[in-house]
């Protein structure tokens, strides 16, 4: 399985699905985070920036696409969240922190993926 249907199941099991009007440019933050991890050192210009030109929106879009995407995640699976983080979590997580969250559970899912274990938290 390739990294961008890893994101998707992975965004699925959090309530996150083709049917948010958003999903697209939320897939693609995530994978540019897990393609870049520096990016995620600075997300506005390294991830919103890229996402919003990418799509003919400005940066601040693609923010609050990932906030919308965020709230529906907390809304839906909480736990699940909370346990792909691998720490506590007490209300929901910034829209960095969300990116941080996905991109590396996406990265854990590959390499468990690669070594042959196919189990995915929530999946």
């Amino acid at each position: 399985m390739n990294e961008i249907n890893v994101i998707r199941r992975e965004l699925r099991a959090l309530g996150i699905t083709r049917r948010c009007r958003c999903y697209g440019r939320i897939v693609m933050a995530i994978q540019l985070a897990v393609d870049q991890e520096d990016s995620l050192e600075a997300v506005t210009k390294e991830i919103y920036w890229e996402v919003g030109s990418r799509c003919g929106r400005k940066w601040t879009a693609a923010e609050r696409n990932i906030r919308t995407a965020v709230q529906i995640a907390w809304r839906t699976n909480p736990e699940l969240l909370r346990e792909m983080a691998g720490y506590p979590l007490d209300g929901p997580p910034t829209a960095s922190e969300f990116l941080e969250i996905l991109s590396n559970d996406v990265q854990r899912a590959m390499e468990r993926r690669e070594e042959g274990v196919s189990s995915t938290p929530g999946i």
